[in-house]
């Protein structure tokens, strides 16, 4: 049953089952004993109810001890009637003690002894009452369950209502056969609590969560009913929101990051996979990623990394595994990962909205300069920041064309502000011709800031651009950078920086080793920067990067602390 049957169900039975044994049943964290508390307080005072868990009890002794134990410190609960509730009891068992011969006046030495009191208080207390006894399973071992429902059976002829919860597979797995035996002949009634994942998350997290649409829909897709493991992610979400600078107490997370952190958790807490732990998964997960054409057969828990759309950036989804096997976060790599892929996000937003401008006005007839105004209104600053130099440029002057200096002017104030504070890259000068003047200025200012670090790029294009002069450029590069410079140079480069250095120290500077010497000290300069970027490992993901490249000229090389590694 769901939440509200078994609620129903439950209520039906405390209200209508006295001399009664009703059975209720779930997994862990599905929020059987919730359930239960959630109905206790609102029962009335004449219908006043005794709980005891089971969880390392003896024997019945121990149990009645434990329901005596909560009527002394629950009785206040259930009003001025119930609260005389102990006294009343021991009231009447002194008086009846009184009327037997030969005891009279020694009543009050007879319960003063202890154990006798206690079991005959308890016996009296529990008349024609509501008995809860929770965690079967977890019993001590020397509590059989035959003896245990001997008990119950006992609290049936007394006129109660009793109330038995447990997990069911835990005790089929374990005791299953005498189990069996007993569930049939002592139960009478029994409510099995399957909740939803909305369920588990209406009751698993606070009112005020303020991710509570994500968590939710990640728990319907993966199909989390654990009302535990609800409650721990959104203890990971709030601990997250305190690590990464800048992060408001209610403002929402991102929904790649929430719903990478529901499954996570999933994984790792219900071992659903025992097969697949998160180590594994994530091999498994960066080769699905990988694979462009769809040729490798993802395993089950990629299958529910699909549905739950976990995000294919592996090296931040291995960050936040970490976080979740309860690691501390690494917040700075956890920024820029999520910084970069905002970035991403952004830029190809940007993209799509100045594409549909373009395609407008290339071809929509009805299409008027009032309406290519609007589309860049409406766009707004944070679509115009992530465009490419050139179609913000094109962009600007039609806007321009069109009687629209004044978004003109803020479109290019707003694209310089993020192209100064975000741009790693270096534009070539020739690049620069033909765009919009505001766009050119502000790539030239952020030229001009990384130029001590353009050297070697430099070098690098004019070697590419004309081999037989090669030695000319290359020849300031090898008197004056040293291992330390060209390591800065190295880290401060961007995709398509690196990737046109890489390509040519990998792939062109090997030809070129047998006529110039001078390549060859170039090689060993770049390997010797390189090596102290690796045994740093400040950036694991570059540090990868360069062992691969030079590995594949230099298949035995091993990374080596030197005096530029520091």
């Amino acid at each position: 049953m769901d939440l509200n049957a078994s609620r129903n169900a439950l209520t039906q039975f405390l209200e209508n089952g006295k001399g009664q044994v009703l059975g209720l049943s779930g997994r862990w964290g599905a929020g059987k004993t919730h359930l239960w508390l959630s109905l206790r307080d609102t029962l009335p005072a004449a219908k006043t109810a005794l709980y005891a868990s089971c969880f390392g009890l003896k024997s019945p002794d121990e149990i009645g001890r434990a329901l005596l134990q909560d009527a002394a410190s629950n009785a206040s609960k259930y009003g001025e009637a119930g609260g005389k509730v102990i006294k009343e009891t021991g009231k009447k068992l002194t008086d009846a003690l009184r009327n037997i011969p030969f005891i009279g006046e020694a009543a009050d030495a007879l319960l003063a002894t202890g154990a006798l009191a206690e079991s005959v208080i308890t016996g009296m207390l529990v008349r024609e009452r509501i008995i809860v006894v929770d965690d079967l399973e977890r019993r001590d071992a020397a509590l059989s369950l035959e003896t245990l429902f001997g008990y119950v059976d006992a609290l049936k002829g007394k006129g109660c209502t009793v109330l038995l919860i447990y997990n069911e597979e835990e005790l089929s797995a374990n005791q299953g056969k005498e189990w069996r035996a007993v569930r049939e002949k002592c139960l009478d009634a029994e409510i099995n609590l399957r909740p939803t994942p909305a369920d588990a998350c209406g009751l698993g997290l606070s009112p005020a969560c303020p991710d509570r649409e994500p968590i939710v829909a990640t728990a319907e897709a993966a199909g989390l009913t654990n009302i535990r493991i609800i409650q721990r992610i959104e203890r990971l979400t709030d601990a997250f929101r305190k690590a990464i600078p800048g992060r408001e107490p209610q403002q929402p997370l991102p929904e790649y990051i929430l719903r990478s952190l529901v499954f996570l958790a999933v994984l790792h807490y219900e071992n659903r996979f025992p097969d697949k732990q998160v180590e594994t998964f994530l091999e498994d997960w960066t080769r699905v990623c990988a694979d462009q054409l769809g040729n490798t057969l993802p395993g089950d828990a990629a299958l529910l990394a699909v549905r739950c759309s976990v995000i294919s950036d592996t090296e931040l989804l291995s960050l936040l595994s970490d976080f979740v096997r309860h690691h501390p976060l690494d917040a700075a790599r956890v920024t820029a990962r999520m910084q970069a892929r905002d970035e991403r996000a952004l830029h190809a937003t940007a993209q799509m909205a100045a594409l549909d401008y373009v395609d407008r006005a290339l071809y929509d007839p009805d299409a008027t300069d009032q309406t290519f105004q609007r589309m860049v209104r409406d766009w707004g600053a944070n679509g115009w920041q992530a465009l490419a130099p050139q179609m913000a440029s094109t962009i600007i002057r039609d806007l321009e064309r069109r009687g629209g200096q004044d978004w003109a002017s803020h479109m290019a104030e707003a694209w310089g502000r993020h192209w100064r504070k975000a741009s790693k890259e270096y534009v070539q000068e020739s690049v620069l011709q033909g765009l919009a003047d505001p766009i050119a200025q502000a790539i030239r200012e952020v030229n001009e800031s990384r130029r001590p670090m353009q050297t070697v790029m430099d070098a690098v294009e004019q070697i590419e651009a004309d081999p037989p002069s090669a030695s000319e450029a290359l020849m300031p590069f090898l008197q004056n950078i040293s291992s330390v410079q060209l390591r800065k140079a190295i880290e401060s480069y961007a995709f398509d920086e690196l990737k046109r250095f890489l390509t040519f120290y990998s792939e062109r500077l090997p030809g070129m080793e047998a006529d110039h010497d001078r390549y060859k000290l170039a090689w060993s300069k770049f390997k010797s920067a390189a090596n102290a970027i690796i045994v740093a490992n400040r950036k694991p993901r570059l540090s990868d990067i360069l062992l691969r490249h030079i590995r594949m000229r230099d298949p035995d090389f091993e990374p080596a602390a030197d005096e530029h590694s520091a």
